[in-house]
């Protein structure tokens, strides 16, 4: 049978140490061998099951838990330090409160080897029996002594074990011999026996066949142990590897924990040196990895935090131009609006000034048609101012009498009308008697246009060079009257201002309400409430 690694089976084992025996001298180091021994095979793959000084109920019992456990073992093992004997060819051991006063009470007091055996068969791999046992025991010679029957005295030593399939078993000592007890801390076979079970790969055989040799030299060939074997394969108690076959795995590998384990497993190998080398470099190569993936960690981040950064100052100049150029769109949609509102403004502005111009030449037609109806209403609406009686009469001026017209001459003004209004057109020349020329002159004045950015031209220029004799009457001095007396244009009289609206933008009208002083009479002057023109009023001398 060829047994694979050890480590994959399931291997028990029960090891028993009596040594402190109460009817007889206690033994010096059976339970130094059971402590020993169970260490190395857990060291091995065995669970283990160690007791120690048993007496004869213990001892029962633990072989009968060691039977249930053995059912489905791979491996069992029994190993037995302490007393041991043979009666009438039936195998014993002794427990520690045996006294076996006689053969009578013999199989009450002693344990049957045949029961371990039992235990053992139960295992369906390899069963193991390692018996040191056949110590020097001074109950023999009492049992002896008390014997009735001389010819089936106890016999010292085992007597031979017939051997079944797959089964290995290992006396401290030969067939029918004492075992040497020894004086150090194990047995002499224990101490070979634990030795050899620590060196890894060796064949269970050649293993035991090391013991046997091993103990023969140290006791001078006073003690040669005994096997039997009954294996159809090899099979190892160690299946450990040798120092050479795991490096012969290992020395290729990458894996620097297969190293380390190689060292701590073979401390004294030959090939630790190489081991450690090899560990070294691997360790050095690790570190200079990690070094290495670190620096290309730090200069992928900063190489991240640049992209952050770029694509931040980015977005804040996207945010920026978004922002710029939603301004301009509504400084453009305003600019828009405000130049559809002054376009329509303007419009309207035109409509009305083509509506307030079709109006007043509508009028001037009306008025141009009806001359005297006009004049007549006039004269109706308007009283003359009489000089007091105690006054001279008015000297005429010396300058041109103004006297109705006819259609076609300048207009006559005695103030000048504001830019804006419709009395005076692009081009058309009017004249203005407002005393600002010197004396024989009057200013003439041609109408600009403000929307054009035309302004108006204003000069002095003589009376004698202008013709006034055929002008009829414009709007603004259709209310005046001329004095009888003396040919001049004086403004019209009433006892009571006019409301707002009657009086014509640049009209003088004479109030005699008596809000003036004594001697003085009011004078108004019409205004322009479109233009925000207002009337102005002043008090004047009658005469």
């Amino acid at each position: 049978m060829c047994i694979g690694v050890a480590h994959a089976e399931r291997r028990i084992a029960l090891v028993i140490g009596n040594a402190a025996y109460q009817n007889t001298p206690a033994l010096s180091n059976p339970v130094n061998d059971g402590e020993d021994l169970a260490a190395v095979l857990k060291r091995v793959g065995f669970a283990v099951v160690l007791e120690r000084n048993l007496n004869k109920r213990g001892m029962e019992g633990a072989i009968a838990r060691f039977a249930r456990m053995s059912q489905d073992a791979d491996t069992a093992l029994f190993f037995y330090a302490g007393h041991g004997m043979q009666w009438r060819g039936i195998n014993y051991l002794v427990p520690v409160d045996a006294r076996m006063e006689d053969e009578f009470n013999l199989n009450f007091e002693l344990t049957r080897l045949d029961d371990v055996l039992f235990g053992l068969e139960r295992a369906r791999g390899v069963k193991i029996l390692v018996l040191d046992a056949c110590r020097n025991n001074p109950l023999l010679d009492r049992l002896n002594r008390t014997s009735s029957t001389r010819d089936l005295m106890a016999t010292r030593g085992f007597a031979k074990i017939e051997t079944t399939r797959g089964m290995v078993i290992a006396y401290s000592t030969q067939i029918n011999q004492v075992a040497v007890d020894g004086t150090g801390r194990n047995s002499p076979f224990t101490q070979a026996l634990v030795k050899e079970i620590d060196v890894p790969g060796l064949e269970i055989g050649t293993m035991f066949r090391r013991v046997a040799a091993h103990v023969n030299k140290i006791t001078e060939g006073r003690q040669l142990p005994e096997l039997s074997v009954s294996l159809l394969g090899e099979f190892y108690l160690n299946s450990r590897e040798t120092d050479l076959q795991t490096w012969a795995k290992i020395r290729t590998s990458s894996d620097p924990s297969q190293l380390k384990d190689f060292i701590t497993r073979y401390p004294s190998s030959d090939l630790l040196a190489h081991a450690q080398q090899r560990l070294d470099a691997m360790e050095r190569a690790e570190r200079t990895r990690i070094e290495r993936e670190r620096a290309e960690r730090e200069r992928l981040a900063r190489e991240q935090a640049e992209r952050e950064r770029l694509a931040k100052d980015q977005a804040e100049r996207d945010k920026v131009q978004r922002e710029q150029s939603e301004r301009e769109k509504l400084d453009k949609e305003k600019q828009e609006k405000e130049r559809i509102a002054r376009e329509q403004t303007e419009r309207l502005a035109r409509e009305r000034t083509e509506r307030e111009k079709a109006d007043q030449e509508k009028r001037a037609r009306e008025q141009e048609s009806n001359p005297d109806q006009q004049k007549s209403q006039g004269n109706t609406q308007t009283a003359m101012l009489t000089p007091p009686a105690d006054t001279k009469p008015q000297q005429p001026p010396s300058q041109p009498k103004i006297a109705a017209g006819g259609p076609g001459q300048p207009k006559l003004f005695f103030t000048e009308p504001p830019m804006g209004v419709h009395a005076l057109r692009l081009g058309e020349k009017a004249y203005v008697d407002d005393k600002s020329c010197p004396e024989g002159q009057i200013k003439e004045i041609i109408g600009g246009a403000l929307k054009r950015g035309i302004d108006r031209r204003r000069r002095c220029v003589s009376r004698n060079s202008i013709s006034m004799a055929s002008r009829t009457p414009d709007s603004a001095t259709r209310s005046l009257q001329k004095d009888p007396a003396s040919g001049v244009i004086i403004p019209r009289k009433t006892d009571k201002e006019p409301g707002a609206g009657a009086v014509r933008h640049g009209t003088t009208m004479l109030i005699d309400d008596g809000s003036c002083p004594k001697g003085m009479i009011k004078e108004i002057t019409g205004g322009n409430q479109k233009y925000d023109i207002p009337r102005t009023r002043r008090c004047i001398k009658r005469n």
